[in-house]
């Protein structure tokens, strides 16, 4: 039986650096509860989504379904982004990439 894959959704609004017009998917791995909470503390309906076709690579980010319009088939020779390739223990030591430098932190 073939995998479902996930829904197509194009960006009818600028979401964060993703522009109007770009391709998503819906994001069917675990995204913590955030796109719940976006969900309760704005009142309008949000989903994870991915630029991966799969729906499973990060990362990932949430949008309003009012930013959103269902496509019925994606265009053909879409690709996933390239993977992460980052040494996340090298970011944090360094307080480089998605870390801050928490060494600093507290230095007035």
């Amino acid at each position: 039986m073939d995998e479902e894959k996930p829904t197509c959704y194009l960006l009818i609004a600028d979401r964060f650096e993703y522009p109007k017009g770009q391709y998503v998917f819906r994001y069917i791995e675990v995204d913590y509860g955030i796109s719940s909470g976006d969900t309760r503390s704005t009142g309008i309906k949000h989903i994870s989504v991915t630029l991966d076709p799969e729906g499973r690579q990060p990362p990932f980010f949430t949008v309003p379904m009012t930013m959103l319009e269902e496509v019925a088939e994606p265009p053909k020779g879409l690709m996933a982004p390239p993977p992460l390739n980052r040494d996340w223990k090298e970011c944090a030591i360094k307080g480089t990439g998605s870390f801050p430098d928490q060494r600093n932190r507290w230095k007035n």
